[in-house]
């Protein structure tokens, strides 16, 4: 566990980080924080028309969450109801020990779906590089370097579903999502289907040519 610092409340509070090198980690034990996440709660206060009310309120869904950096980040820096998807299982494993040891308001605000999404409903394996689990991709190696490692026991099979399999476009608003799917988004958003879509005020997603050219060229 290390200490995580919200950056626009500077609330703090434990959160589970990886034991050996990781990218992600790394940073957060420094900083205690992923400097990616310090836009999101500025984007939940000014995209949408409101902020939802009792009986229909407004969600933010993290879709790749690593080991939930972001998702801390809007837990404590707004009051977002949130949803989560994160497919691999080390990074699961550790969100899940944060979370257990968040105040009951907190956990309260959050669901959390350990799939991945695409476009269709399958079983997949998702590939992890060695040093940056956040470099985890479905159905395909993809480096961030040439010598990079993608150790085969951690090639682990995962399910994987249609953001619209699980949400009801016609019982939920979303302010806000935020994507890091490594080249795996252009599956995700044919995923969440036309009626949840509009359902949507704003998507942040991570873009990276190299990773969207070879997940699509690999698929098609």
């Amino acid at each position: 566990m290390t200490t995580f610092k919200s950056f626009p409340s500077g609330e703090e509070t434990q959160i589970c980080v990886h034991t050996f090198s990781d990218a992600v980690s790394d940073v957060m034990k420094s900083m205690k924080r992923w400097p990616d996440c310090d836009v999101l709660p500025d984007l939940w206060n000014v995209v949408g028309e409101h902020d939802g009310d009792k009986d229909e309120p407004y969600y933010y869904i993290d879709i790749s969450a690593n080991i939930g950096s972001c998702v801390m980040e809007m837990l404590l820096g707004t009051n977002a109801r949130i949803i989560v998807f994160e497919p691999y299982p080390m990074n699961l494993y550790n969100m899940k020990l944060t979370v257990s040891k968040l105040d009951r308001s907190y956990q309260d605000r959050l669901l959390l779906f350990p799939v991945g999404l695409g476009a269709s409903t399958s079983a997949s394996t998702i590939y992890s590089a060695e040093g940056n689990i956040g470099n985890s991709v479905i159905g395909n190696i993809i480096k961030d370097h040439n010598d990079q490692q993608f150790k085969e026991d951690e090639q682990l099979m995962i399910p994987v579903e249609r953001l619209d399999s699980i949400l009801d476009a016609n019982a939920i608003k979303i302010k806000l999502v935020k994507m890091d799917a490594q080249g795996f988004e252009c599956f995700v958003l044919d995923g969440m289907g036309s009626k949840l879509a509009q359902r949507i005020d704003a998507i942040k997603l991570e873009y990276a040519k190299k990773w969207l050219w070879m997940v699509r060229a690999a698929w098609i």
